[in-house]
């Protein structure tokens, strides 16, 4: 078995994941296993969307949720 965490720059955009899938394909024969970081910005989104929803602002929670999904 081997883990392989990737995050960052690794997983900024759709490419570069795509790249990190291809590292992880190439080790297959060792039981990967693969462990990611959020993608860019949004870990950010999800704690602005914990505080906009603990202050009961609900509608802005979820306007800021769907421009992350």
């Amino acid at each position: 078995m081997i883990v392989l965490k990737f995050g960052g720059s690794s997983v900024k955009d759709s490419n570069m994941i795509k790249k990190s899938l291809e590292i992880v394909k190439g080790v297959l024969d060792r039981e990967p296993v693969m462990v990611s970081s959020a993608m860019g910005s949004v870990t950010d989104k999800l704690q602005e969307i914990a505080y906009t929803a603990g202050k009961g602002n609900s509608e802005t929670a979820e306007n800021i949720f769907n421009s992350i999904t």
